[in-house]
């Protein structure tokens, strides 16, 4: 997938941002011990956000190709959080060691922000 100008990617880092500020505001996303989903879906989104910010630095230094597999998994990643976020068949809950028969509901904050970032994807997904 070709590299975006940066100011989309300035936008997917913002709009990440976004994501992991409502899931830290999670009733459940409690210091030292959050829920084990949440904590994976903040981690998994934190990771993302990285990979973001990290793609001058790994065009300038390992060239165009290796940053456009980056955005190209980063994007991916982003599409996958959603479904993930959404996942209402306690497979998540499996994946992450919580009870698949309870999944965890993210809440209507964590589930905007995550239609939102993938609005400001790029269409050729």
């Amino acid at each position: 997938m070709p590299l975006p100008e940066q100011a989309v990617i300035d936008k997917c880092i913002d709009k990440l941002g976004d994501l992991i500020e409502a899931l830290e505001s999670h009733p459940l996303f409690t210091p030292p011990k959050p829920q084990a989903t949440l904590y994976y879906m903040w981690d998994f989104v934190n990771r993302n956000r990285h990979l973001m910010r990290e793609l001058p630095k790994v065009k300038e230094e390992q060239g165009q190709q290796a940053a456009e597999r980056q955005w190209s998994d980063a994007v991916g990643r982003c599409v996958f959080a959603k479904i993930l976020i959404n996942d209402t068949s306690g497979k998540l809950a499996l994946m992450t060691g919580a009870d698949p028969s309870n999944p965890l509901d993210f809440g209507d904050d964590v589930k905007k922000e995550a239609d939102e970032l993938e609005g400001v994807l790029p269409e050729n997904i």
